[in-house]
């Protein structure tokens, strides 16, 4: 039974379902706790809003814990109000499903960025890191409804964890393992949250207290990372790279890439001191240097670079967001589009409407095909009563060509990122779909292809999209 009392609900919304006042669109992300999807809320005045709706899994409700978790989330994420953290609008429950209303953010994980080739420029990469900073900060400094601070850790910082919007903005998103105080769930004893590449060491040892300091030493391995663009605590499990975050060497940035400003690999050698008095105290303070830098490289428009890069994905993603889908009726078939102007099928948009499945221009065929074998049925008959047995008889044609119905496919899901779901990582590639049938060949057609097959098969050579790189193809950890 849920905590409620009531029954486990069985299942999560499909593509043009209602969560009370939202439409959804399509799932943007999948974890083992929740699912993130795109929607929208209309209004009078053709209001018109594009929304990230994260539902918690049907079998995360059994544990009241897990319940109070999410919960947990949104209570502090809506008490942050800053241009770099992403936005909670609302939290409710729909069928028994605790879910919370989010800020869309239409980008990519910093993940993506990092695996571009090539690499984004140094500066580009100093003022990501800067926004993610400035939204930690921001989200250190919250205060509760009592005017004094929370005192909120993030816990999980990482590439996954900052999302890089198209248009140049840089969120901090996925508060759901966050400290802070008045959080009605806590730490068990000798539990672990987070990535453990990412976690400070008092994270580890539990010999102190963990504040925003902690935080800022997670900024600090991504500004490593960043920068040096390989892995700095690696490790085949999590006791190698545990190990590690306790005793390896830091390397100074210069050694791995000397075009790393001086500034930059400074700030960031105090970020990674295992001394926490030691460290940094505020993100704030890497934000500022990580700015300085960025401007003395020449200064870094995000916005552009992401626009040239992930322009495709763009394109992709803003055409599925303008199909607003329908709930399927029984029988209706499901059709994929996928534009021929496409360099891929990364984000089919769905489309579930009758019309689409079958077009009007055809159904004064269909009825004349209809009456041609209701004719043809007749004469057979006369044929049957009026001819000996040997006499061939006229069969009619089962089925006119083209009426074929279209086999069902439904839309690729999208991938889902490590453990933790992050709301807006929505493009990834895909198969190529196979064509679908409209229709069945004549039999002369049959025959030319089957001469055909018989033929060694060449085929022409065909333009192809720059791929997006794998992280099992490319030396690149991320």
């Amino acid at each position: 039974m849920a905590p409620s009392g009531r029954a486990m609900p069985s299942h999560l919304p499909e593509p043009g379902a209602q969560v009370e006042r939202y439409t959804v669109l399509f799932e943007v992300a999948r974890g083992g706790m929740a699912v993130v999807y795109a929607a929208r809320r209309t209004g009078i005045g053709g209001f018109d809003k594009v929304v990230a709706l994260k539902l918690m899994s049907p079998a995360m409700v059994t544990e009241r814990r897990y319940v109070d978790m999410f919960l947990d989330e949104a209570r502090i994420a809506a008490r942050i109000d800053h241009p770099n953290v992403v936005q909670v609008f609302e939290v409710g429950e729909h069928e028994q499903l605790p879910f919370l209303v989010m800020e869309f953010v239409q980008g990519v994980a910093f993940t993506d960025v990092l695996r571009a080739t090539p690499p984004p420029p140094l500066a580009i990469r100093a003022a990501i890191l800067a926004g993610a900073a400035r939204g930690l900060h921001a989200a250190h400094e919250t205060l509760g409804a009592d005017g004094a601070p929370l005192g909120l850790v993030h816990r999980d910082v990482s590439p996954h964890n900052v999302l890089v919007g198209f248009d140049g903005r840089v969120k901090v998103a996925d508060f759901g393992i966050a400290a802070a105080r008045g959080r009605i769930t806590h730490t068990a004893s000798g539990e672990l949250k987070g990535k453990m590449s990412y976690l400070a060491p008092e994270q580890i040892t539990r010999e102190r207290t963990t504040d925003r300091r902690a935080d800022v030493w997670s900024l600090g391995v991504m500004t490593w990372e960043t920068f040096a663009l390989r892995r700095l605590f690696a490790g085949d499990d999590d006791a190698q790279r545990m190990f590690a975050v306790l005793r390896a060497p830091i390397p100074d940035l210069r050694e791995i890439d000397p075009e790393v400003p001086v500034e930059i690999a400074e700030i960031t050698a105090r970020a990674l001191s295992r001394d926490v008095d030691a460290r940094l105290a505020t993100a704030e303070e890497l934000a500022a240097a990580l700015e300085g830098a960025a401007m003395r490289l020449g200064g870094a428009n995000v916005a552009s670079w992401m626009g040239a890069r992930f322009e495709e994905k763009t394109i992709a993603i803003r055409a599925r967001l303008d199909a607003t889908p329908s709930a399927p009726e029984e029988g209706d078939a499901t059709i994929v589009a996928t534009p021929a102007s496409w360099p891929s099928p990364e984000l089919e948009a769905t489309r579930t409407d009758p019309e689409v499945a079958r077009p009007p221009a055809r159904r004064a065929p269909i009825v004349a095909g209809v009456l041609g074998l209701v004719m043809l049925a007749a004469i057979a008959l006369w044929r049957i009563a009026a001819t000996p047995e040997s006499e061939p008889v006229v069969r009619p044609v089962a089925a006119a060509p083209g009426e074929v119905p279209a086999p069902s496919i439904e839309a690729a899901p999208l991938a889902p990122p490590p453990p933790a779901v992050a709301p807006a990582a929505v493009a990834v590639s895909q198969p190529e779909p196979e064509p679908l049938p409209t229709s069945r060949p004549r039999p002369r057609e049959r025959a030319r292809d089957r001469a055909r097959r018989a033929e060694p098969e060449t085929r022409a050579p065909q333009a192809t999209s720059e791929p997006t790189p794998r992280r099992d193809l490319l030396p690149n950890p991320f």
